[in-house]
């Protein structure tokens, strides 16, 4: 147990034990709000969190702009990248090959045809370290499963509830961008952070990026 007196404002600890990984957990204390005074942490044990992953601990934070203070209940563990095409394009290669079109990644064009777009990703170099698009909330369930299953029920792959995504990206102070208050369109992948962008299937490169390309866009939790 560790006791410690703060005044009001915003705190990041860094809580480590012999054995267990280190974990960072913003604080935020706020008068007249005491909920956050007291908790209970659990570091995971050195080698327990999975490789490409960030662990979140349970914490309190502001939700949405000036929004109430929300709890998250339980830590959890969250990729430290979006989705590849190439995790995803093991799934489907992992499919029968009648199934691969059902679950493939597609747009609708404004007449309504649908582009699979696999095929024109492929066309990138190093097209693998991409992130997928076209996912729509079923499939992205679909390859969550099928990542538990491949794992051998060791461990439950599933889509972050919007309460985790949010604490995992603000941290605890409301701060509406992950790495802080302050917009800086070089942090993200934007059109304000291109010189030249072209949104069409035929020039993904012109907007798309590998995963990982800006380290520094990255919440304090590490994702």
């Amino acid at each position: 147990e560790v006791r410690m007196d703060l005044a009001a404002g915003s705190y990041l600890l860094t809580l480590d034990a012999a054995g267990h990984e280190t974990v960072r957990l913003p604080l935020y204390l706020e008068r007249r709000y005491e909920k956050n005074r007291s908790m209970e942490i659990r570091l995971p044990k050195r080698g327990e969190v999975p490789v490409g992953f960030a662990y979140v601990p349970p914490g309190h934070f502001r939700a949405g702009e000036n929004g109430p203070w929300t709890v998250v209940e339980s830590g959890f563990f969250l990729a430290t990248h979006e989705l590849t095409w190439g995790e995803y394009a093991e799934f489907l290669d992992s499919l029968p090959e009648p199934k691969r079109e059902e679950f493939s990644p597609s747009t609708d064009t404004m007449g309504g045809t649908r582009n699979l777009l696999r095929p024109f990703v492929e066309k990138i170099s190093q097209w693998r370290s991409y992130p997928v698009s076209g996912l729509s909330y079923a499939l992205a369930v679909e390859y969550a499963r099928w990542r538990t299953d491949r794992a051998g029920g060791d461990v439950e792959y599933r889509l972050p509830t919007a309460q985790e995504w949010e604490y995992a990206a603000r941290g605890s102070d409301g701060r509406p961008f992950p790495w802080g208050w302050k917009f800086d369109p070089h942090l993200c992948n934007m059109v304000h952070s291109k010189d030249k962008m072209d949104i069409s299937l035929w020039n993904l490169e012109s907007f798309l990026e590998p995963v990982g390309r800006r380290e520094a866009g990255r919440s304090i939790f590490g994702c």
